[in-house]
This record gives C-alpha cells, structure tokens and sequence, in this order.
C-alpha cells in the first residue's frame, strides 16, 4: 500500500484516481490492468548498454553515487537532498556494460 498526499482538482475525483488504484478489493476498470511486456526492450538494454563506475583501488566498481563519494553540504540550514558527490581524481570512472554489473 502507499501513502502519498495527494491533491485532486475536477469534478470526479473517484475517476479521476482510478487508473492509480491499487486493485485491493477487485474493482479495479480492467482497463487499468493491461499487462505491458517490456521484455524484448529491457533486454536488449541489458545487452548493449552501460552505466558509469568508479573503478576503486581493489577493483570494485561502484556507482557515481555510492556513499562513499558523498560530500555532505555544510552550509547552515541545508537539507539532506542537497548533497553532492565527488569523485577524487585519482580514480578512474568508465563505462562498463551491464552484462558485467
């Protein structure tokens, strides 16, 4: 189940939140239950794309966001989400295939 807050503006707004339900009591419109098969697409993905990694002195290839690189904003009153990550120069980043990850 989710929780978000939400704001509906219109007339209808049971109508208007039905493609979002969850289907909990089996009321969902079946048109709202259409099965989307992405496989092939995803695949295909899978086989020809990569994803930068940073390439750390023991091998191991970590994201551009992992933790490790996080840099924590320092200013008075700065939020959590304006964090930045830094990679130090030293480290090699390069494109690496999923089929590796």
């Amino acid at each position: 189940m989710s929780h978000f807050t939400v704001l509906v503006i219109g007339p209808d707004p049971e109508a208007q939140l039905a493609p979002y339900q969850e289907n909990i009591n089996g009321d969902c419109p079946k048109e709202y239950l259409a099965f989307n098969d992405t496989e092939e697409e995803m695949l295909k993905q899978y086989q020809t794309e990569t994803s930068k990694r940073v390439v750390m002195p023991d091998g191991r290839l970590l994201c551009t966001f992992d933790d490790c690189f996080k840099v924590p904003d320092t200013r008075p009153g700065s939020f959590s989400f304006s964090t930045t990550f830094e990679i130090p120069p030293e480290l090699e980043q390069r494109e690496v295939p999923f089929t590796e990850l």
